[in-house]
């Protein structure tokens, strides 16, 4: 994935656990947990906002983008379209390489 979220290295460099986390944002743990570990695929803009206050940190410092990676059908390269979901689904669609070919 090349968003990631850095909420469990926050996290560990202030000293706090998971379950200190949830308690400081006032979330559940398992929505912490899932957090921190990396193993949640999307945040709510509430959640968002109160990891960042009990983090003391602003969402730009929570989001890590790796080098720049498209999907094209079932693979990853640098190049090509996302096309639509069936497309995804079914292998079908966009598969241009980076040089449009």
């Amino acid at each position: 994935m090349p968003v990631r979220l850095r909420i469990g290295e926050l996290a560990k460099q202030q000293g706090l656990t998971i379950k200190a986390l949830a308690e400081r944002a006032s979330v559940a743990y398992n929505t912490a947990h899932a957090l921190c570990t990396g193993r949640a695929t999307r945040i709510d803009l509430d959640t968002l906002d109160r990891i960042c206050a009990a983090l003391q940190v602003e969402p730009r410092d929570i989001f890590v983008r790796h080098a720049a990676q498209e999907r094209v059908g079932a693979e990853y390269t640098s190049g090509g379209g996302y096309g639509t979901d069936w497309d995804r689904a079914t292998g079908t669609g966009d598969r241009r390489g980076p040089d449009g070919v």
